[in-house]
């Protein structure tokens, strides 16, 4: 299908959208049940954190083998696969007879989807160009993200009324689901294609290390990614077992961070051909200092509620939303002829720095805000601290036109 029929058609941006959705619920549908699940089979707040950190790290090392291999034989094989091992995941889930064997499933689970998570980066380079990713991305993480805005709430319904196992039966109907999706709506993108052999695998990995914007923007993707899933590690067990709340109120409670995401993709599509990447990242990080330390002072000075739990963070995700699509875009733009490996060793490094940061929260768990806050801080602090790595963009706005002139 010619490029710009695809950019109109349904079925491809339904697709596109999936994609990227379809991992997110599986991640946010588990979490209110994560208190259910460590009851369920007596094990410590740490081991069972393990469901979420494994399956992260899982999911962000499946993409440097999707990446390179999209490269070399196209995006949709890659994809097609994924979605199925995915699938199979959900059962295994759904059956398992011990905490281990929930583990291994949500780790198949988590690098089947790895597969639409990143592709769908490097699908939308391949149909909308480098001039229009940012821009792109930024709109499809706005229609990504109410997925998993409506999961948590849907996950703890299933878990209050039935038990948490139902979440992987409904998970596994949506993907499978969207799995048929694929087979009708998504057609190969991906019109260079790099060879094969291991060599030709490896070369782009090669080829994107050597770029220094690379690392400053999939640092920057890591980094923000890191201080959402902090919250994530520590707000279930802190709305059910502190506050005594039933799991379906961490979903409903979620809606409204996520709305708040939704409006600062919206203001960075709208606003990154006026400032640039570069600059809209710094804000965005700057104004995550000023929001954290607001957070710090709030916990200090009330008594710990719901609303004093999410506001701090409600108000973060907005200017998360600044910084995900610009640094996700800006990554994947290390070089013309290795936009899969970009997206996959991005993905890896974004997935695996937050999976650390999950992990780091459920093990110093000791009832307080101050290990998700304490993890949020630091990784705050090493994002301003990397930003020396794009000081060659923050000279002027209209360093992306120049980057792409430069790369022809």
């Amino acid at each position: 299908m010619h490029l710009q029929a695809l950019r109109r058609s349904p079925l491809f941006l339904t697709s596109l959208v999936a994609m990227s959705a379809v991992g997110g619920v599986g991640t946010h549908i588990f979490l209110p049940a994560l208190p259910a699940v460590q009851q369920d089979f007596a094990a410590d707040t740490g081991v069972v954190q393990l469901t979420i950190s494994l399956a992260m790290i899982a999911l962000g090392v499946a993409p440097l083998i999707y990446g390179p291999l999209s490269d070399m034989y196209g995006r949709r094989p890659m994809v097609l696969a994924g979605t199925i091992i995915f699938l199979v995941g959900c059962l295994v889930c759904a059956f398992s007879a011990s905490l281990w064997q929930l583990v291994l499933g949500r780790m198949m689970q988590a690098a089947g989807a790895a597969a639409g998570y990143s592709l769908s980066r490097s699908i939308a380079r391949d149909v909308y160009g480098q001039e229009d990713t940012a821009r792109v991305l930024a709109y499809l993480m706005m229609a990504v993200v109410i997925a998993p805005m409506l999961a948590p709430s849907v996950g703890g319904v299933l878990t209050d009324v039935f038990n948490w196992r139902m979440i992987f039966h409904f998970t596994g109907v949506v993907v499978f689901l969207v799995l048929l999706l694929f087979l009708v709506g998504l057609p190969e993108t991906n019109a260079v294609r790099t060879g094969g052999g291991f060599h030709s695998m490896s070369k782009g990995m090669r080829l994107i290390v050597r770029v220094p914007f690379f690392w400053g923007y999939a640092l920057q993707s890591a980094l923000a990614m890191s201080v959402f899933y902090a919250f994530l590690a520590a707000a279930p067990y802190l709305m059910t077992d502190v506050l005594e709340r039933p799991a379906r109120d961490y979903g409903f409670w979620f809606i409204g961070l996520s709305c708040c995401f939704v409006f600062g993709n919206f203001a960075s599509a709208r606003l990154v051909g006026r400032f640039g990447k570069v600059r809209l990242i710094l804000f965005g990080v700057a104004a995550t200092v000023i929001l954290l330390t607001g957070g710090a002072i709030l916990f200090l000075t009330f008594t710990l509620t719901p609303f004093v739990l999410f506001l701090p963070t409600t108000a973060i995700a907005f200017v998360q939303g600044l910084i995900l699509a610009n640094s996700q875009a800006g990554a994947i733009e290390a070089h013309p002829e290795a936009i899969g490996a970009a997206a996959g060793l991005s993905s890896f490094l974004q997935l695996a720095v937050a999976a650390l940061a999950t992990q780091v929260v459920g093990l110093y768990a000791n009832g307080t805000v101050w290990p998700m806050v304490a993890v949020m801080a630091g990784t705050t602090v090493m994002a301003l601290l990397i930003m020396p790595l794009l000081r060659r963009e923050i000279s002027s706005p209209a360093t992306d036109q120049q980057r792409t002139r430069e790369h022809g």
